[in-house]
């Protein structure tokens, strides 16, 4: 969320690149520390951590973990990370094997051992996306132009949703930081897609692209 906001800011790439590197290390840290609980306390953890088939996470809806970490990926390849940072980021992460959009995104940022899995998360959300990934470029450009459209409205379990309009202070995801769709860019980036005319929500972050 930081760097979301530093972004909506007007960070420069350059300049916004340490705050996505940043993320890494605190997820290691965090990771570390929930490694040290009992035993018998484990299971907590699966509702922080599993992006999908978890319970929600203190009200949280499990989406919010997906989106968030589709969110980190896209930051870390359009700041131009190292590759090693990058498949370190992947292996906190996990989850392999169990997701096609966010296997075939591992693969393409260089997991290429990894299986696809024929399950998507959220199919309601992200199946354009997702089936993006083996069309050809005319069906490329009308599945995305389809899910950016479509993108906020149905993302409105998210924890950020109608943000804009809250006037709250104290929780973490109570002030706005823009509505951008990282998730976009991550799939134009991997793949190289050239942008179509038809890419005019105003929720694409162009300048990643």
């Amino acid at each position: 969320m930081r760097a979301v906001a530093h972004y909506s800011h007007g960070t420069s790439i350059k300049a916004l690149t340490p705050y996505v590197e940043a993320i890494l290390p605190y997820r290691q840290q965090l990771s570390a520390i929930a490694d040290q609980l009992p035993s018998q306390h484990q299971f907590y953890r699966d509702d922080f951590e599993q992006l999908g088939d978890a319970g929600d996470a203190c009200g949280s809806a499990n989406i919010n973990r997906y989106v968030y970490v589709l969110w980190w990926l896209s930051l870390l390849v359009a700041c131009d990370v190292e590759t090693t940072h990058i498949k370190s980021a992947l292996a906190i992460i996990g989850e392999q094997g169990k997701d096609t959009l966010l296997d075939n995104i591992a693969i393409a940022l260089g997991d290429k051992e990894r299986v696809v899995s024929a399950n998507l998360y959220y199919p309601e959300v992200y199946q354009p996306l997702s089936d993006a990934w083996n069309a050809t470029l005319d069906k490329q450009h009308e599945l995305l132009d389809t899910f950016v459209n479509q993108w906020y409205e149905n993302l409105d379990e998210a924890d950020w949703y109608a943000s804009d309009e809250c006037d709250c202070e104290f929780e973490y995801t109570d002030y706005y930081i823009g509505y951008w769709c990282f998730e976009f860019v991550l799939v134009i980036n991997l793949l190289s897609i050239p942008l179509s005319p038809s890419f005019s929500s105003p929720v694409i972050p162009r300048d990643l692209i």
